[in-house]
């Protein structure tokens, strides 16, 4: 009874701290340097005191902990050399003792010991599966990223963005994180969340993706720990068969997951070849507004345009997809005239090679339709505007 009533009062006060951070009072930085640190370490306490004689049985614990750490592991080393691909960014952090030392204080720790909390409540409560829901939307709801994308998002546009950048990758993270403390404890969720919350003080720079990837990157890792997890369960837990793991679990889902990976590869612009939708029909009758084209960023491409190509360039804040109609040399640097194929002059100015992002190869019809919608609605730009944006 005693316990309980402990664990009740911990809930609350996890409320009481998740509602004043929506409060008009609520200082982001105070916050995140003096309360929140202090706050964890407190339940971390109580946390602890609550849990001295008592020792959770897992089946196949170390094996859970070591698949884990290879995931995990495995896929931050491809994330840091995927940088090779897209070029590297400075990390926003400083990397001195001292700052390494308070970083760790204010990011790390209590993610750290959230986890150890909730690892307690779940493991006390009688109902589990409805105490492990509950616990995932508080830690959605705990975690100052979420602060983040309230503080940040001003406008419909910034409301998408950031939710890709900011919250999805808080719900995966929490979900998987209540996931694995249900089914394998406190140890494999902090195998899972630790180092991926430790390389962002530690890097001094990491692989300058877009927005939208980034997102992608903690999802991808999110989702292979909670197959490789889940398929340690039903091996050494409920003890299928391997027929009915095959049939059940990771392998089943691998091509279709391999699948929607490459396809987020592929919209985000990794590869070579990468999809753009077309917002107006200054291009008629080669591509019209709702079309997709395909873009080559190939260097080795853009040393070989002629009159006659259709490029992507760079304008002011936007990119433009129109084609060469007349090719300069000035000042020992090339010069492309352009012109929308439905427009009835050129455009004004000449485009320096170095603007030019890449050069349009194939088209499909009536494919970006939803891009196009989605952009309309989150920007309220004019679908009839004369040039294409990326």
């Amino acid at each position: 009874m005693k316990k309980n009533l402990n664990l009740i009062l911990v809930i609350l006060g996890i409320v009481a701290i998740n509602l004043y951070a929506f409060s008009p009072e609520f200082n982001f930085v105070y916050y995140t340097r003096n309360i929140l640190p202090i706050f964890w370490i407190l339940n971390f306490i109580i946390a602890i005191i609550l849990t001295l004689n008592e020792k959770a049985r897992i089946k196949a614990k170390a094996d859970r902990i070591y698949a884990t750490f290879i995931v995990v592991s495995g896929l931050l080393i491809i994330y840091f050399l995927s940088g090779l691909l897209v070029d590297y960014a400075y990390s926003p952090y400083n990397h001195s003792i001292s700052s390494i030392l308070r970083n760790f204080y204010y990011l790390v720790l209590p993610v750290v010991l959230q986890v150890y909390v909730f690892a307690t409540i779940i493991h006390f409560s009688k109902k589990k599966i409805l105490t492990s829901v509950f616990s995932m939307f508080l830690l959605v709801f705990s975690t100052t990223n979420t602060y983040l994308f309230f503080i940040q998002s001003n406008t419909p546009l910034g409301y998408f963005e950031n939710f890709f950048l900011i919250l999805l990758p808080v719900i995966i993270q929490s979900m998987v994180i209540i996931y694995l403390i249900y089914t394998s404890g406190v140890l494999v969720a902090l195998t899972y969340i630790f180092p991926i919350k430790v390389i962002i003080i530690l890097l001094p720079f990491f692989p300058d993706y877009s927005w939208f990837l980034f997102s992608m990157k903690h999802v991808i890792i999110a989702v292979l720990v909670f197959f490789a997890i889940d398929n340690i369960h039903m091996k050494k837990v409920l003890r299928l068969s391997r027929r009915k793991i095959k049939s059940e679990g990771f392998l089943k889902s691998l091509p279709t997951f391999l699948i929607l990976t490459l396809m987020v590869l592929f919209v985000t612009r990794v590869f070579t070849y990468y999809p753009v939708a077309i917002l107006s029909n200054s291009m008629n009758p080669s591509f019209s507004r709702g079309s997709v084209v395909i873009v080559n960023k190939s260097s080795s491409n853009l040393e070989k345009l002629e009159k006659g190509d259709i490029i992507k360039y760079k304008y002011d804040n936007s990119y433009v997809i129109h084609r060469i109609i007349e090719i300069k040399e000035l000042g020992g640097e090339t010069y492309f005239q352009t012109k929308g194929d439905a427009n009835r002059s050129p455009d004004i100015d000449y485009v320096n090679i170095d603007d030019v992002s890449g050069v349009i190869k194939h088209s499909v019809p009536y494919l970006g339709f939803p891009s196009v919608w989605l952009t309309e609605i989150f920007t309220g730009k004019d679908s009839e505007a004369n040039i294409e944006l990326g």
